[in-house]
């Protein structure tokens, strides 16, 4: 009797197993369809970022940043993004282009405060330096401590190209920096895409 309980509850546990990885199983996306997906799914990553258009020498910020938002400058930080409305916790704050990084290496940022250079090291997180991507104006996100967003681990495919999601981490006002904790971003991305 007593055997054929735990014969029962191992058979009960495998089925649970087996459920559970089909459940995670990664799977092959198509730029072709729309849809948003964890990239922790997909099993072609590769093959999708070198579908990616490269990005021009030259990021206009004045001219393609999302109205909800504008780029200032802040003291002893830099070039940081600043939002042009309250926000509730969860919100999306914006869904920024991904792009390849050009051949050359080079983007000339310019806007109303004046221009800059994107620097690898300086401006790209961990996933965009180790897959050659640029995250476009949201390259210019800042650290802090007590943020007050993050990164959707979901991204959205659409019209053939592929979209970051930045979410409100808690309730944010009208005027106040928008800001990631890069450790935190780091290590999630890191530990994943070392995998790959």
């Amino acid at each position: 009797m007593i055997l054929y309980i735990f014969l029962s509850i191992g058979l009960l546990f495998i089925l649970f197993l087996l459920w559970m990885s089909r459940k995670f199983q990664s799977i092959t996306i198509d730029l072709n369809k729309d849809c948003c997906i964890s990239f922790l799914k997909v099993k072609n990553v590769e093959e999708i970022i070198k579908q990616l258009p490269y990005h021009e020498n030259i990021l206009d910020l004045d001219n393609i940043i999302p109205k909800e938002i504008s780029i200032e400058d802040y003291k002893n930080k830099g070039w940081g993004i600043k939002t042009n409305k309250d926000l509730k916790k969860n919100d999306i704050i914006y869904k920024y282009p991904i792009t390849r990084f050009p051949e050359n290496y080079k983007i000339k940022a310019k806007c109303h405060l004046g221009e800059k250079f994107i620097e690898r090291d300086i401006h790209l997180d961990y996933f965009s330096d180790k897959y050659n991507v640029f995250p476009s104006w949201d390259a210019f996100i800042n650290h802090e401590d007590d943020y007050n967003c993050y990164y959707d681990k979901r991204y959205e495919i659409k019209n053939k190209k592929v979209y970051g999601i930045l979410r409100a981490y808690k309730d944010i006002k009208k005027g106040d920096e928008l800001n990631i904790d890069y450790k935190n971003e780091y290590y999630i991305y890191s530990s994943f895409w070392d995998l790959l």
